[in-house]
């Protein structure tokens, strides 16, 4: 059985310390590919020594990691790296709050892209099951990745208004834009973590309800 390549997000907090004791015993159906963390140097190092992935992210580029045979990445972009690898089956994100919030949806991001070149690909139509599943999950992942368009096209506006707040004739109009503009991020973020929310695995299934007669008399009808 092939190995399911996982990447992990946030691996020396105590969610990604828990999925790595889970993954240590189940080594032969895991394959680490990378493994970020913040602070914690000296236990993300460790981590890495052990489990030898191929990519290693640290949040603080001041602080610079060299181990054979695995590529250090740094901040941010390395975090985006690591989301756009088509290498990884599955990516664990175990960091909460904004932090987890890009990386999150740069995955979905990446994985909504992926699915719709395969739709697009001939070859894949001979298969109607596969196409089954490939539309279920673009349709899945839809509106959570069209919010986060909108959101980059927001920071987008946000630092062009900016920068016309350079510009003594623009300014007042600049500020006016940057305030509906942060404010409108911030409506999005909010839908965006309600988007996120994972749905219930039963909501697309048919119910099938009988109502009958009650036997407590008229009250009961």
């Amino acid at each position: 059985m092939e190995k399911r390549k996982i990447s992990i997000l946030g691996s020396t907090g105590s969610i990604g310390t828990q999925a790595l004791e889970v993954i240590e015993k189940l080594q032969d159906k895991f394959e680490i590919i990378a493994l970020s963390g913040g602070s914690n140097i000296e236990l993300l190092t460790e981590q890495a020594e052990k489990f030898k992935p191929k990519y290693l992210c640290i949040g603080n580029s001041n602080k610079k990691v060299n181990i054979d045979g695995i590529k250090t990445l740094y901040g941010s972009e390395g975090l985006d790296e690591i989301c756009s690898n088509k290498e990884n089956d599955i990516i664990l994100v175990a960091v909460s709050g904004k932090i987890g919030l890009r990386p999150t949806l740069k995955a979905i991001e990446n994985k909504y892209n992926e699915i719709c070149r395969d739709l697009a690909d001939p070859d894949v139509y001979s298969d109607l099951e596969k196409v089954t599943q490939l539309s279920k999950e673009k349709n899945n992942l839809e509106e959570v990745n069209a919010a986060y368009q909108q959101l980059k096209q927001i920071k987008e506006d946000i630092n062009v208004a900016t920068e016309m707040l350079k510009d003594k004739e623009m300014e007042i109009f600049a500020r006016e834009e940057l305030e509906n503009l942060e404010k409108k991020q911030e409506e999005l973020k909010e839908k965006i973590k309600i988007l996120l929310i994972p749905k219930d695995p039963n909501d697309e299934k048919n119910v099938i309800m009988e109502i009958r007669g009650a036997a407590g008399g008229d009250e009961a009808n």
